[in-house]
C-alpha cells in the first residue's frame, strides 16, 4: 500500500483466502439458500461418496484485513565440484542435491523445542558426503565433472534449489542430470528402494542396471497420492528441463517377518517435522550405507555415458519444461 493506504502499481494484485469458524459463517450466510448446518451434514453422509459440494452465491460481503511484516534473511547453498576427466565431456555435470536445513527451533513438545532433522534430512546430507567420499577415493574415471550441492530452503519452499536451478554456477545447458537425496527413513533392515522420476525418463534403465548390481530391489511408489516426486529439491531442476531422480527408501524389510511399514508410518505421524526426529529413532545404518552405493552406481553411470539422459518420449514432464537438449529424439 502507498502512504495514503491506496493500492501499489508496484506489485500485482493479490488474491486471498480465508477460514471462519461456526460463529464467524453464521453472519455470511444469513438468508443464504442452504445454512451451514446442511453443508456439514451432506459432506459426512454416506448416501453421496465423494459428496459433491454445493455451489451457490452467499448474500452478504465480508471485508478482509490483514498486515504482513517481512524482512530479509541469508542462507547459503554450499557447493562443491569433483572434476571429470575426460577432455570432451568433463565441462558437463552431474549435479547431486541433498538439503541441509529442517525446521530449527519451534513450539516445544515435552519440553523440546530444538527440530533436530534427523532423518529430515541429516541423514540424506550424511548419505550424499558419504557418495562425495566414494566418488573421490575410487580409482575409477570419471568423464563428466560432479556438483554436490547441500541445498538450503527447503523447508521454505524448495527455495535453494530454486535459485540455483535458476542461477546456476554451470552453464545450464551442462547439466546432464540431478540426483536428489531427501529424507531416506530406514527404521528397519531394508532392501527396497523407490526410484522416482525414473520412469520419465532414460535414467530408468540406468537406476535398474545398478540396483541389480547392488542387490536392491527396486518396489514401486506406496504413497503416490504424497506426489513425492514434486515436492522435494529434484522438481526445481525438473522444471529446468534437467532429467532427475530422487532415490527414497521402500517399505519392504530384507528380513522375513520384520515389518518395514508401521515404523515408517508410525515416524510419519509421531516425529517427522518434530523434535523427536533425533538420533534416539532406530536408524539402520545398513540400508543407508547401501543407498549410498546405489547412487554412487547410478552417478557413475550418468558420468560416464556416452549419450546425456532424455526424457521419454511423450513424458509430460519432458513435454512441459525439455528443451532440444533434454527432449527424446
Amino acid at each position: 500500500l502507498q502512504a495514503d493506504g491506496s493500492p501499489s502499481d508496484a506489485f500485482p494484485e493479490l488474491q486471498a483466502g480465508a477460514s471462519l469458524g461456526p460463529s464467524a459463517m453464521a453472519p455470511l450466510f444469513a438468508g443464504a439458500p442452504h445454512a451451514p448446518e446442511e453443508l456439514y451434514a451432506r459432506l459426512t453422509s454416506t448416501k453421496e461418496q465423494p459428496a459433491r459440494p454445493l455451489s451457490f452465491d452467499l448474500p452478504g460481503t465480508a471485508t478482509l484485513h490483514r498486515e504482513t511484516l517481512s524482512s530479509k534473511r541469508e542462507s547459503m547453498n554450499v557447493i562443491a565440484v569433483l572434476p571429470g576427466q575426460d577432455p570432451a565431456l568433463r565441462d558437463e555435470y552431474v549435479v547431486i542435491t541433498a538439503h541441509l536445513d529442517h525446521i530449527g527451533k519451534g513450539a516445544a513438545i515435552n519440553g523440546d523445542s530444538i527440530y533436530n532433522g534427523a532423518l529430515d534430512n541429516a541423514s540424506g546430507t550424511a548419505v550424499m558426503l558419504e557418495v562425495a567420499r566414494l566418488l573421490a577415493e575410487s580409482p575409477q574415471r570419471r568423464r563428466r565433472s560432479v556438483i554436490f550441492i547441500a541445498l538450503t530452503g527447503e523447508e521454505k519452499g524448495l527455495l535453494g534449489s530454486d535459485y540455483f536451478a535458476r542461477n546456476p554456477t554451470v552453464p545450464a545447458e551442462r547439466i546432464v542430470a540431478n540426483v536428489n537425496m531427501d529424507m531416506p527413513v530406514f527404521l528397519a533392515p531394508g532392501t527396497g528402494v523407490v526410484a522416482f522420476g525414473a520412469d520419465h525418463s532414460t535414467l530408468g534403465p540406468i537406476v535398474a542396471k545398478a540396483a541389480k548390481q547392488e542387490g536392491v530391489l527396486l518396489v514401486p511408489d506406496e504413497q503416490p497420492e504424497e506426489v513425492l516426486f514434486v515436492r522435494s529439491d529434484q522438481y526445481s531442476f525438473v522444471k529446468a528441463g534437467i532429467p532427475a531422480l530422487y532415490l527414497d527408501n521402500g517399505m519392504r524389510s530384507s528380513i522375513t517377518g520384520v515389518d518395514a511399514k508401521t515404523p515408517m508410518k508410525e515416524f510419519l505421524a509421531n516425529h517427522y517435522h518434530m523434535p523427536s526426529d533425533d538420533m534416539s529413532r532406530p536408524i539402520d545404518f545398513a540400508s543407508l550405507a547401501r543407498l549410498a552405493r546405489l547412487n554412487v552406481r547410478v552417478i557413475r553411470a550418468v558420468a560416464n555415458g556416452s549419450a546425456r539422459p532424455r526424457w521419454n518420449k511423450g513424458d509430460f514432464f519432458g513435454e512441459r519444461f525439455g528443451t532440444e537438449l533434454t527432449k527424446a529424439k
